[in-house]
């Protein structure tokens, strides 16, 4: 039996997740590069992709590393859709706001 894990503190917590996502995206740009996101911007699609790695983090639980693998990969996965999304369409509107409530932000290419 392991020793119970001591919870991280919040801040901690988003710079892991964050670390995480930046080590998967190297990961998998080199398996699947930007233009297959690209090119299947279904949003049927997507939501198979995700649903498999949620399923899996449902069977393995979050208690161990496979369940929080699985569900880390499906926020990634959402990410690089996310970012084709922007791509292919154009600017998201302004965060911090209800769910409908839209607002564009002013264009800004970095």
């Amino acid at each position: 039996m392991s020793a119970p894990v001591k919870p991280a503190s919040a801040q901690y917590a988003r710079i892991m997740v964050q670390h995480w996502l930046d080590g998967e995206r190297e990961y998998a740009t080199t398996k699947l590069p930007d233009q297959f996101e690209d090119e299947h911007l279904d949003p049927a699609q997507v939501r198979q992709f995700v649903d498999q790695y949620l399923d899996r983090a449902v069977v393995f639980g979050l208690d161990v590393p496979q369940g929080r693998q699985a569900l880390m990969k499906a926020l990634m996965t959402l990410q690089r859709f996310a970012e084709a999304t922007v791509r292919n369409y154009g600017l998201l509107p302004v965060p911090g706001v209800p769910s409908g409530e839209i607002t564009m932000p002013t264009p800004r290419v970095p």
